[in-house]
């Protein structure tokens, strides 16, 4: 009898493990930046901000557009954020400008989403194993 031989797949089972996660996150980005660029809306007016002193004229719509997630490989995490130095300004508020946070709400809002996803890959990642 012919002896048969078999390969190991261990290798690629476990890269396709640790997909699920990375995927399950940036899904959650797609869909967390899609909603909190509804939330930010886009003013109808120049801003003017003030950064160490010097006047700052943004136009309408930057905000919107700089909104984005980034998933680190390294850290295995999502960050979702703006990449506009005056995001924080509206967020949270300054002495110029009162607070109109739209990151906070959105997340707060999609906590249930955000942790279904997450319990998914989880269950994924089990059956897998």
């Amino acid at each position: 009898m012919a002896r048969k031989t078999y390969e190991s797949r261990i290798e690629e089972a476990k890269a396709k493990i640790k997909e699920k996660p990375q995927n399950a996150l940036r899904e959650i980005g797609k869909l967390l930046t899609y909603a909190i660029r509804q939330k930010a809306g886009k003013s109808k007016k120049s801003r003017t901000y003030y950064l160490n002193g010097k006047k700052i004229n943004v136009k309408p719509g930057r905000l919107k557009r700089s909104i984005g997630y980034w998933y680190r490989k390294k850290e295995n995490d999502l960050i979702v954020g703006s990449k506009a130095f005056y995001a924080h300004f509206e967020e949270f508020g300054s002495s110029k400008n009162p607070k109109n946070p739209f990151i906070m709400p959105v997340v707060m809002q999609n906590k249930d989403m955000i942790q279904g996803l997450i319990m998914d890959a989880l269950k994924e990642l089990e059956k897998e194993e």
